[in-house]
């Protein structure tokens, strides 16, 4: 099972590999219904694509099938989406309190906060192949294995992440377990 690149309170997400169809999920405190699961791709040119998600999908209270495989280089990000535009707990006069319709009420509450916190978080842009590295179109992440570290810093287990800003300047990120080294990379 791939492991996420990003992981909210109601929002996980994953790079596509081309061949996993199950997907593992967690959102804190769950979800109230399965039709408040939804899913959708984004590729690396940054074109987002709802999927369908369809109680059959379900492999697991917190697993998803999707088919096909979501392709190498795109993100999957599954999502919960509980609706915030009327209360899904109708109370009433002289009708009865009960503990599952004030928790209803309570969860959707706090999700409805999640989900509009995790809103404000752009979602992170698909990891590219290096080879896009050389003259990239648009911003994005970039991975390298071929890199090498800065000059005098202990190379235990190094990857090498080139972040492209929108202003075009590249910055390459040199992570270690223990550091994080950064260089301006040369035009």
């Amino acid at each position: 099972m791939p492991t996420p690149t990003e992981q909210l309170y109601s929002r996980t997400s994953y790079a596509g590999d081309g061949v996993t169809t199950a997907w593992n999920f967690t959102f804190a405190g769950g979800y109230l219904d399965k039709s408040h699961v939804k899913a959708y791709t984004l590729t690396p040119a940054g074109v987002r694509t709802e999927l369908a998600v369809l109680p059959g999908d379900f492999l697991g209270e917190y697993q998803l099938s999707i088919v096909p495989a979501v392709p190498l280089g795109t993100q999957v990000t599954i999502y919960r989406d509980t609706p915030k535009d009327a209360p899904l707990v109708d109370f009433a006069d002289g009708g009865n309190l009960t503990e599952a319709a004030l928790d209803t009420a309570t969860k959707q509450t706090i999700f409805a906060a999640a989900e509009n916190a995790a809103a404000a978080v752009p979602a992170t842009p698909p990891i590219r192949a290096s080879a896009d590295v050389a003259s990239p179109a648009s911003p994005g992440i970039f991975w390298s294995e071929a890199a090498s570290p800065p000059s005098g810093a202990p190379p235990p287990s190094w990857v090498v992440l080139t972040l492209i800003l929108t202003s075009g300047s590249p910055m390459a990120q040199f992570w270690s377990p223990t550091r994080i080294h950064r260089a301006a990379v040369p035009s």
